[in-house]
């Protein structure tokens, strides 16, 4: 079983945070964090509930008593979303039970997010952008930022925001700096015509959800510019 202390140190490392970013977020010093990493001292009660709110987890793991807690109530949560007769009410539900023992967990914002934006009502595209705004204020995940923003550009289009739409667009990267695009130039590279097809292949399929993403009276229409565009 791992220690405390080992528990914080895999968390800290799991948030992309230095020893020093950490006690300044905890209101401690570097060298506490230190010392408790190696065990040679344990945080004060009083320190417990900031560590559990930088990390985004419940006590219980921050004690060692589920480590993989987390993990397994995201991936069980899914499991439940995706199925066919859960409604998006349910939905919604369960991923907010869930925020509640996690509050600081960017996977379950960006979850919760996407059920709340498949509702198409503009209450839920604003409850949506205010998780998605949350995520990109604290998370450092390259992936699941650049997903956010994705998604936030959508949601305060629908809502007509047209001014913040541009402004969280404008923070993704260009295709033209992408390591597809980089490895689709080089001459010699054995693979160039593989990543221009994938290029290619990209490019088109943006081209067809900008198309989806017009206007269409019906589900349905909205399919059919999406498949004719392919």
């Amino acid at each position: 079983m791992s220690t405390m202390g080992e528990i914080i140190k895999t968390l800290r490392k799991q948030a992309e945070l230095t020893q020093e970013e950490l006690a300044e977020k905890v209101g401690v010093t570097a060298q506490a964090i230190s010392k408790w990493e190696n065990n040679i001292g344990m945080p004060d009660i009083s320190q417990v509930v900031p560590l559990v709110s930088v990390f985004g987890v419940s006590t219980d793991v921050l004690f060692g008593l589920n480590p993989n807690g987390i993990e397994n109530a995201i991936e069980n949560t899914k499991k439940i979303t995706e199925l066919p007769e859960t409604t998006n009410d349910k939905s919604i539900e369960l991923w907010e039970q869930l925020l509640k023992s996690y509050p600081r967990n960017n996977t379950i914002r960006f979850e919760l997010a996407q059920v709340y934006s498949c509702r198409k009502k503009k209450e839920d595209y604003i409850a949506a952008i205010g998780l998605l705004e949350k995520i990109l204020d604290e998370c450092t995940d390259s992936e699941l930022r650049w997903k956010s923003i994705d998604n936030l550009c959508f949601c305060y289009s629908r809502i007509g925001d047209i001014k913040n739409a541009i402004r969280v667009a404008n923070l993704l990267p260009p295709i033209h700096i992408s390591s597809i695009a980089q490895l689709a130039d080089i001459d010699e590279y054995e693979k160039r015509n593989e990543v221009n097809q994938e290029l290619l292949s990209y490019c088109i399929e943006e081209a067809a959800w900008c198309l989806v993403r017009q206007s269409y009276s019906t589900d349905e229409n909205a399919v059919f510019a999406y498949r004719t565009a392919i």
